[in-house]
């Protein structure tokens, strides 16, 4: 039987690098915001307001444990679909439907 997604390394690490760079991105976006200078900035409403969006990006992840990818905090497949399932072309690039 095969683990939880939830329990596995590559799940907790991709989690872990998602909330960071949503923290980051938070922050970035609060602090340009106004166009305030960095002595005027209400750090801790900065600091809070992207730890809420660092916060919702771990509850997403979770929630998105059991879906198309186990293993991965992902709503859509990152592996490469095997070229044999995909439609044929022809030259012209017109998908063969025959």
């Amino acid at each position: 039987m095969d683990p939880s997604p939830l329990w596995t390394v590559n799940f907790w690490q991709s989690t872990a690098e998602r909330a960071a760079k949503t923290f980051a991105q938070a922050l970035a976006a609060v602090l340009t915001n106004d166009g305030l200078g960095w002595l005027d900035i209400s750090w801790p409403v900065a600091v809070g307001s992207a730890g809420t969006a660092a916060f919702l990006s771990l509850l997403t992840s979770i929630a998105s444990a059991p879906s198309v990818e186990p293993g991965t905090p992902s709503l859509v497949r990152t592996r490469p679909v095997h070229e044999s399932s995909l439609p044929a072309e022809d030259s012209d690039g017109d998908e063969n439907t025959t």
